[in-house]
């Protein structure tokens, strides 16, 4: 895995999610909308995890 240690102190998993992270915050648009979604988690007044039965509903199956 590119820039990723060779040594067993990290997993690849790990790793790989760092790099997303990084990349993610690399540009002032993207730290904005991770902000914004971010935000939106924490207020539970804007967000609705849906069931598996309501997410069936909602495909249509």
């Amino acid at each position: 895995m590119k820039n990723c240690p060779n040594s067993r102190n990290i997993s690849k998993k790990e790793c790989k999610s760092w790099q997303e992270t990084n990349y993610l915050l690399k540009s002032k648009a993207n730290q904005k909308a991770l902000a914004h979604s971010i935000s939106q988690l924490d207020d539970s007044t804007k967000h609705h995890f849906l069931t598996p039965e309501e997410f069936k509903e909602l495909v249509g199956g």
